[in-house]
């Protein structure tokens, strides 16, 4: 016969901890997400507009732009 372990029941009190301890854990991660995205806005719009006035002038010029700048904003966002 196998063992099974089992969780005493828990309070009130202690659910309402975990509770509200998971959801501090994903606020705290949502802020960091937030913040991560309003420090890289700026630079994705200005590489998108050097992107479609690179394809203005023509669709190969367009894409050497295009993975141009995805590395550029690689390396920013790994630096």
């Amino acid at each position: 016969m196998a063992a099974v372990a089992t969780q005493a029941p828990r309070s009130l009190l202690g659910k309402v901890l975990t509770a509200w301890q998971a959801r501090a854990a994903r606020n705290r991660s949502q802020g960091r997400t937030a913040a991560v995205v309003r420090e890289h806005l700026l630079t994705v719009v200005s590489f998108a507009a050097i992107d479609v006035g690179a394809f203005h002038a023509g669709a190969l010029y367009g894409w050497i732009a295009a993975g141009v700048l995805g590395i550029v904003f690689d390396f920013q966002l790994r630096g």
